[in-house]
This record gives structure tokens, sequence and C-alpha cells, in this order.
């Protein structure tokens, strides 16, 4: 299956299994009919080393399958990416990063905790 779209986040990487293996993943934003819809790819591998150059604001085309398992009678679905291609590059910022918005504190810093 292909999907094409946005990339709106990009998740954390994680380690998993004995042989501390890793998997990361990102999410899209796509048109679905009329509507915006979000989809959420786990990466492992090769796709992994894929989606090392992205950022939120890509355009990706996204090669992915879809399986399901039940455990104990419930039933899980993972959207795992094998391919992935940023068909326009966001721009950049020259390298700035944005700073995080703080509150300005009123009162000071002279609090005692």
């Amino acid at each position: 299956m292909e999907a094409q779209g946005i990339v709106i986040a990009i998740l954390p990487q994680t380690t998993y299994g004995k042989e501390n293996k890793k998997k990361g993943g990102f999410v899209i934003e796509f048109q679905d009919g009329k509507y915006q819809s979000n989809l959420a790819f786990e990466c492992f591998d090769k796709a992994l080393m894929d989606m090392s150059d992205l950022e939120v604001g890509d355009n990706v085309s996204v090669n992915f399958s879809v399986k399901s398992r039940e455990w104990q009678g419930k039933w899980y679905t993972n959207v795992n990416a094998f391919g992935v291609k940023i068909t326009h590059k966001t721009q950049n910022s020259g390298g700035k990063k944005e700073e995080p918005f703080r509150i300005p504190d009123p009162i000071g810093s002279d609090l005692p905790f």
C-alpha cells in the first residue's frame, strides 16, 4: 500500500527485545476524500534509516503494510512503513531553532521553593 502526505510528528526511537533492536515512527496528515486524516507509522531496519532525514512539514510518499494479530482475545494492528521517500523537503529556517513559549513570571524569582 502507499500513502502520500505531510509529516506532522516524528516519534521517538525506542529499543525493544533481547537484541535491543531499534524502532521509530512518524505521523502524516493526508487527504481522505474530503476530510484530513492522520496515519501513524512504525519503522524498523531500512525504513528507520530512510526516516532519519524527515522533518515536520516534509511531503512524503510511504510504502507500508498493515498487519493485525490476536493476543489473549484482543486484536492489535500495526502500520509498518518499509519505504519512505521525501517528495518535497520543508524549507529550513536557516538553522535557527524556535524558542519554546514561556510565560513571564510576574512575581519574580524570589519564590521560596
